[in-house]
Protein backbone atom coordinates (compact mmCIF):
# COMPACT_ATOMS: atom_id res chain seq x y z
CA UNK A 1 0.00 0.00 0.00
CA UNK A 2 2.47 2.69 0.83
CA UNK A 3 4.11 1.70 -3.11
CA UNK A 4 0.77 2.68 -4.84
CA UNK A 5 0.57 5.75 -2.41
CA UNK A 6 4.14 7.04 -3.75
CA UNK A 7 3.62 5.60 -6.95
CA UNK A 8 0.16 7.45 -6.98
CA UNK A 9 1.99 10.68 -5.92
CA UNK A 10 3.98 10.56 -9.12
CA UNK A 11 1.86 9.14 -11.37
CA UNK A 12 -1.99 8.22 -11.16
CA UNK A 13 -2.24 6.04 -14.51
CA UNK A 14 0.56 4.28 -12.79
CA UNK A 15 -0.68 3.58 -10.11
CA UNK A 16 -3.89 2.36 -11.59
CA UNK A 17 -1.89 0.11 -13.21
CA UNK A 18 -0.44 -1.23 -10.55
CA UNK A 19 -3.45 -1.27 -8.77
CA UNK A 20 -4.67 -3.69 -11.56
CA UNK A 21 -1.67 -5.64 -11.29
CA UNK A 22 -1.40 -6.29 -7.32
CA UNK A 23 -5.53 -7.19 -7.87
CA UNK A 24 -5.61 -9.55 -11.34
CA UNK A 25 -2.12 -11.15 -8.47
CA UNK A 26 -4.12 -11.27 -5.65
CA UNK A 27 -7.58 -12.49 -6.49
CA UNK A 28 -6.79 -14.42 -9.88
CA UNK A 29 -6.33 -18.16 -10.33
CA UNK A 30 -2.78 -17.35 -12.11
CA UNK A 31 -1.86 -14.85 -9.41
CA UNK A 32 1.54 -16.26 -8.77
CA UNK A 33 2.74 -17.03 -12.21
CA UNK A 34 1.46 -13.29 -13.33
CA UNK A 35 3.39 -11.72 -10.53
CA UNK A 36 6.31 -13.73 -11.23
CA UNK A 37 6.05 -12.46 -14.85
CA UNK A 38 5.26 -9.01 -13.82
CA UNK A 39 8.17 -8.98 -11.85
CA UNK A 40 10.68 -9.95 -14.32
CA UNK A 41 9.12 -7.65 -17.21
CA UNK A 42 9.94 -4.44 -14.53
CA UNK A 43 13.43 -6.22 -13.92
CA UNK A 44 13.78 -6.12 -17.53
CA UNK A 45 12.24 -3.06 -18.14
CA UNK A 46 14.72 -1.29 -15.55
CA UNK A 47 17.70 -3.07 -17.17
CA UNK A 48 16.53 -1.86 -20.19
CA UNK A 49 16.31 1.97 -19.25
CA UNK A 50 20.41 1.83 -18.57
CA UNK A 51 21.13 2.04 -22.01
CA UNK A 52 17.58 3.29 -23.30
CA UNK A 53 16.78 6.03 -21.26
CA UNK A 54 13.74 6.86 -23.35
CA UNK A 55 11.70 4.16 -21.53
CA UNK A 56 11.82 6.32 -18.03
CA UNK A 57 11.20 9.29 -19.45
CA UNK A 58 10.96 10.87 -15.99
CA UNK A 59 14.12 10.00 -14.91
CA UNK A 60 16.89 12.65 -15.66
CA UNK A 61 19.83 14.34 -14.04
CA UNK A 62 18.57 17.32 -12.02
CA UNK A 63 20.35 20.54 -13.76
CA UNK A 64 23.49 22.15 -10.67
CA UNK A 65 22.25 24.41 -8.83
CA UNK A 66 24.30 28.00 -9.59
CA UNK A 67 25.49 29.63 -6.51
Amino acid sequence: MVILVAVGVMNLVAMVGLAALVLVEKTGRRGVAVGRIAGVALLALAIAAIWLPWLAPGLHAAAPMMS
